[in-house]
């Protein structure tokens, strides 16, 4: 699994919220295909539920195998039972997550260097992404035909992505 770093949607949630957000991120991590949520179902909603599943998404890239516009529960006294779909089956997650990790390796040893300050390295990574990515215009037309321009796997193998995607 590819390194993670700051948690920019955790770190604005209320606590209880954070809860939750472990909770489904220890899921997803895991492929689990339900997730035990507990949260007292009065207080939060299952659409509340859903947000915080999306910000576990957009705080880790390396979860690109998430379907987050398509989810389902089940109400249960102490929470909910709550279900993503994954894109992609777990045979072509490892697949993408070594060719990934593998890629990660080439350009780190090739492009970053150790007397490199943090913010050389940054810009480096962002003067590659910008010379190598095209803004994938076809997926906005069709997105159900080029998912991966949504995520990772169109940022980096594809090289064309919309700015879900590049982010």
């Amino acid at each position: 699994m590819l390194t993670e770093y700051m948690k920019y949607y955790y770190q604005a949630l209320p606590p209880h919220k954070k809860t939750i957000y472990k909770e489904l991120y220890d899921g997803f991590r895991d492929r689990l295909p339900m997730v035990r949520v507990h949260t007292d179902p009065r207080k939060v909603s299952i659409e509340e539920v859903a947000e915080v599943a999306l910000a576990v998404y957009n705080d880790t890239p390396s979860f690109y195998y998430l379907d987050v516009s398509s989810y389902s529960w089940i109400p249960m006294p102490d929470g909910y039972q709550y279900s993503q779909k994954y894109l992609y089956s777990a045979q072509d997650i490892a697949y993408y997550d070594r060719y990934l990790e593998e890629g990660w390796q080439r350009f780190e040893s090739q492009y970053l260097h150790p007397s490199m300050s943090e913010y050389e390295k940054e810009k480096t990574i962002h003067d590659y992404l910008v010379g190598t990515i095209t803004y994938d215009e076809a997926a906005l037309v069709s997105p159900e035909t080029t998912r991966e321009a949504f995520n990772i796997l169109g940022a980096l193998i594809k090289k064309r992505a919309v700015c879900h995607g590049i982010a």
